[in-house]
């Protein structure tokens, strides 16, 4: 049975944030293990914040050979819990588009069905690797095309062998790639830390809001 949003009957206003989490191969180890701590810490953060925590709604997608939705588009107050993500397979980056494209669609519908007032969706992308997928280039221009309205912010964070050109490439917002390759679990700790602060920055202005700096990361230039 597909999994289905998490809505309230009715809603206010809300940001929709995508978690997409790279569960190829290579993130065996202690790369997936401090994945799962961190997700942990990410929802228990966000429903902490008493301001924001109504207002934020969040998903986790996890992505290899296919792209699966783990946490279906729920509020951050409702404190949801996911499975742990297990790594195999190789990084489709084409599924995760249509992945993305397709939930947004369906969530946005949604959340206006219920009167909300839907701020620009939000996607989080961390990931060890590059493409191995041959023609994710058109899931993407589909996913980010301007005439499209739910078009979403998104923030890359990369790690290990993630290409910088990629990482840019893909950011509508901001790209971050890590200074030490050695240190994943550092890696990853670091870039959650660094969705925590985009989720609330943005979630309290309206607009994407990504940090000027991440520990152990560098933010790359962008167009």
């Amino acid at each position: 049975m597909p999994a289905t949003a998490q809505l309230p009957d009715a809603i206010d206003r809300c940001l929709p944030v995508y978690i997409a989490i790279d569960t190829s191969a290579s993130m065996a180890g202690d790369p997936i293990e401090t994945v799962n701590d961190q997700i942990g810490e990410l929802i228990r953060a966000l429903a902490g914040n008493s301001r924001l925590a109504d207002f934020v709604y969040m998903s986790v997608v996890a992505f290899s050979d296919d792209a699966r939705t783990i946490l279906p588009l729920s509020r951050a107050a409702s404190s949801p819990q996911i499975l742990p993500l297990v790594p195999n397979g190789r990084t489709n980056f084409g599924d995760l588009f249509r992945e993305l494209r397709r939930r947004i669609e369906q969530d946005i519908r949604n959340l206006k069905d219920r009167g909300g007032q839907v701020y620009r969706p939000l996607v989080l992308l961390l990931t060890d690797g590059q493409p191995t997928d041959q023609g994710w280039e058109r899931d993407f221009s589909e996913l980010t095309r301007a005439d499209w309205v739910a078009r979403p912010n998104i923030v890359t964070f990369g790690f290990g062998n993630a290409d910088e050109r990629i990482l840019t490439r893909l950011a509508r917002g901001a790209a971050f790639v890590a200074t030490d390759n050695y240190n994943t679990s550092g890696n990853v700790k670091n870039a959650v830390r660094g969705m925590v602060t985009t989720i609330l920055d943005t979630a309290s202005t309206g607009n994407l809001q990504a940090p000027l700096r991440v520990q152990g990361y560098v933010r790359l230039p962008t167009s």
